[in-house]
């Protein structure tokens, strides 16, 4: 028995050991720190702020998760997460990794509350987008996340109609997407195909609104950001089958710019990864109708308009661009 205590010290002593030759490791804290405001070392009572901010932490975390047992939205959850949310803007990510993750899991959970109010839904988002401000910090192998909670809550809001009784702020939906776009890094590697299969069979060229509301959706769902040993399972599922619809399609219809948006993106986030050489006619071709410029064909100009956001133009020419200018 004697000896197993003596052989547990001695585990328990070089775990301790390891893990204080991490870098940034804080003794003093306990852990390491997931990125911390650089500039408080300078402020005058630099050397309380150690102590301060691991008081509030154990704070925030023992009153949040006493509220989510309780079941306690209002306040409980609401100010606590009000209180995270401050206390990032104040020390930054002063948190080990694993509370970073757990903090994540959390607010995920409450925005995916069922007939969640609007409002709360914009308090759990807002803490939401703080916590993942620097996705280097957490990578896809440590945190995955369902795709489809989200989707049940916002494919609601993209099939409202004016004339309902009851209507849903127009700043939610706006949130929302900012929020989707911003964890979609950590949705399952079979994502792609579940949100292909979910809306495809909504694809109808001749339906400008269900178009727009369909191809909105997938340029805010589909993971665009793969490594590229799983581009098989990423943007290679549908990529030359858009393209196909989209240059079949030539006669401007009012759901291109989702189309080009969604180019745009996935042209940013897979710089050198993606041949766009043979889509040039197609893409350039589009851009000189929208930008109206007077290039003729045997002294003929053409009269199809296609709007699409310069922004979106832009975006998809830098970032073909940086890959020709590498080459």
């Amino acid at each position: 028995m004697e000896s197993k205590m003596i052989i547990d010290d001695e585990c328990s002593r070089s775990e301790e050991a390891n893990l204080q030759k991490q870098p940034s490791f804080r003794r003093d804290l306990g852990f390491r720190p997931q990125k911390e405001l650089v500039y408080n070392k300078l402020l005058p009572y630099a050397d309380q702020l150690d102590v301060e901010s691991r008081v509030w932490l154990a704070e925030i975390k023992g009153n949040l998760g006493r509220a989510v047992m309780l079941r306690e939205l209002k306040p409980g959850c609401v100010f606590w997460s009000s209180q995270l949310n401050i206390y990032i803007k104040l020390y930054g990510m002063k948190f080990s990794k694993e509370d970073h993750i757990a903090f994540v899991k959390l607010m995920y959970e409450l925005i995916t509350i069922p007939n969640l109010e609007p409002n709360l839904i914009n308090k759990f988002t807002t803490t939401m987008l703080q916590l993942l401000k620097k996705k280097e910090l957490i990578s896809p192998n440590e945190l995955e996340l369902p795709w489809r909670p989200l989707y049940e809550i916002i494919h609601p809001l993209l099939k409202e109609k004016s004339s309902e009784i009851y209507r849903r702020p127009s700043w939610l939906k706006d949130i929302l997407y900012c929020m989707i776009r911003s964890i979609k890094n950590y949705f399952p590697l079979n994502a792609t195909q579940e949100i292909l299969d979910e809306l495809r069979p909504t694809f109808c060229p001749l339906d400008n609104k269900t178009m727009c509301v369909s191809l909105q959706t997938l340029e805010c769902f589909l993971p665009l950001q793969l490594p590229p040993e799983h581009h098989s399972i990423g943007h290679q599922l549908w990529f030359e089958e858009f393209m196909t619809l989209w240059k079949v399609c030539h006669n401007g219809p009012l759901w291109e710019n989702n189309m080009m948006w969604l180019m745009a993106r996935l042209a940013h986030n897979n710089i050198g990864y993606i041949d766009w050489e043979p889509h040039f006619p197609l893409m350039f071709t589009r851009f000189i109708r929208c930008l109206h410029l007077p290039v003729t064909y045997k002294q003929t100009q053409s009269n199809k308009v296609h709007k699409l956001d310069t922004a979106s133009i832009a975006t998809w020419i830098v970032a073909v661009l940086v890959r020709w200018l590498h080459d």
